[in-house]
């Protein structure tokens, strides 16, 4: 039998086997010739992250109401969008009876501050606390055991039902659904003690452009 013939069949058929299996895995019903494929509309919180930006919450954008009560007394309203990438809180409170009013903004991986009782203007490199998760929205229910906390029964803060820890030792307790505190209660410090409590919830919200922009007359500072 002649083999003059096989190594151009030979890398044919390789050929062939190489180009089948770079296809993609197109669904059946965009495999019929000359049918689209339906246009899919995503819900503002449907849109998963960049492959770049990292998911602080589980939730892509949200208005929240808190209030404070014990040793800081007050209002905060948390604006957050990205996935918690772009974040601008405000406060309104009192923290052992010293007032404070200011705007603190994450954005572009920078920390902006409208202190609105000077009327100064901050800017850094850090993130601020607050504007972030807490530690424990990071840990596995097993690790947070190894730490000191305990699991509580569910319970629902501004409508969203949390999972609860509590941890006595250092007399803390987290409400906590989609990787943020709705409530936590923090007497770490004995009756020096504060309660921040969400009063609601508002997802798909995006952050007004007013508060990103720096309000007129106010100076920055080093």
């Amino acid at each position: 039998m002649s083999t003059s013939g096989y190594p151009i069949r030979f890398l044919l058929g390789f050929f062939c086997l190489i180009v089948f299996s770079c296809q993609s895995d197109s669904p059946p019903e965009q495999a019929v010739k000359g049918e689209k494929s339906p246009k899919v509309v995503s819900s503002p919180n449907a849109k998963e992250p960049t492959s770049f930006m990292r998911k602080f919450f589980q939730v892509k954008s949200a208005k929240i109401e808190f209030v404070y009560s014990g040793v800081f007394e007050g209002k905060e309203t948390f604006y957050f969008d990205d996935w918690g990438n772009t974040v601008v809180m405000i406060e309104d409170k009192k923290e052992f009876g010293n007032a404070r009013s200011q705007t603190i903004i994450w954005k572009d991986k920078q920390t902006t501050i409208f202190n609105h009782d000077e009327r100064t203007i901050w800017r850094g490199k850090s993130r601020v606390r607050g504007t972030e998760p807490p530690a424990v929205a990071g840990l596995e229910q097993s690790q947070l055991e190894m730490v000191g906390y305990k699991k509580l029964p569910d319970k629902q803060i501004a409508g969203k039902m949390c999972t609860v820890y509590e941890n006595s030792k250092l007399k803390v307790k987290y409400w906590l659904w989609q990787g943020i505190d709705l409530k936590i209660d923090n007497h770490s410090l004995g009756d020096a003690g504060y309660v921040r409590e969400a009063q609601s919830v508002e997802e798909g919200i995006q952050i007004p452009e007013s508060l990103l922009v720096a309000p007129a007359g106010y100076t920055a500072t080093p």
